[in-house]
């Protein structure tokens, strides 16, 4: 005849054990299905542009 006490624990840890493995798997699929970042437009004249100066400085 089998303890319930040993039972109890033995449930117990086999539920800890799914958690603990699927909590990963859960959070890992949601970062892989997020929306990319859209990457900024090219502004025709410049102005805006990081790496570009405003035409109207003058050196």
């Amino acid at each position: 005849m089998d303890h319930p006490i040993r039972f109890a624990a033995l449930r117990r840890r086999v539920s800890a054990g799914c958690a603990a493995l699927l909590l990963p798997a859960l959070a890992s699929g949601t970062g892989a299905r997020a929306a990319p970042s859209p990457s900024p437009s090219p502004s025709p004249s410049g102005v805006g542009d990081p790496g570009r100066l405003d035409p109207r400085i003058t050196g």
